[in-house]
């Protein structure tokens, strides 16, 4: 038991996940990587809220009523959310959340921070609004200068016949 424990200790000590055992919403324990990644000095982080994890305390909220329910049936939840880390600085993180045991009113939450993949997908979703706008703008051009080029056709053929009622007057 004793070498299992320590084993225990060793890989949450050293994976590189953010790990956090929460009870009631109080960090109860977590790996020097959930410090680094919410920018904590180690130890900071333990007995405190899961609020201070959380931009705002709406968030927060938010948070706990999206994943309660399946939590509590003993799914697991994976799902992503805004984080802050101790300096301010908003992240997006990718979170798993699961009973430790089945009826267990103790929480693990794994967190991975994805905040580049969601720059990424804003920046796809900004470019394709703006290849949208420039689609519509080059439609609407084409449409003014098809109904120009029909227009200057016509007048063409006016001038055209004009002209030439002009000239065989002259004779």
């Amino acid at each position: 038991l004793r070498t299992a424990l320590s084993r225990s200790e060793v890989l949450l000590q050293t994976t590189p996940t953010a790990i956090a055992l929460v009870h009631d919403h109080i960090i109860r324990r977590c790996n020097p990587a959930m410090e680094r990644l919410f920018g904590a000095a180690p130890g900071a982080l333990v007995g405190c809220s899961t609020r201070v994890l959380f931009p705002e305390k709406e968030d927060w909220v938010a948070a706990i009523e999206k994943s309660h329910e399946a939590i509590e049936r003993g799914d697991t939840v994976n799902e992503q959310f805004e984080f802050a880390r101790a300096s301010g600085e908003r992240f997006w993180a990718m979170v798993a959340a699961r009973q430790l045991e089945p009826g267990s009113p103790e929480i693990l939450f794994t967190y991975t921070d994805v905040t580049a993949q969601q720059n990424l997908l804003r920046a796809l979703v900004r470019a394709k609004e703006m290849a949208d706008v420039a689609s519509q703008s080059k439609s609407s051009f084409l449409a003014t200068m098809s109904h120009e080029d029909r227009k200057s056709t016509r007048l063409n053929s006016s001038h055209g016949y004009i002209s030439y009622a002009v000239f065989c007057l002259k004779k």
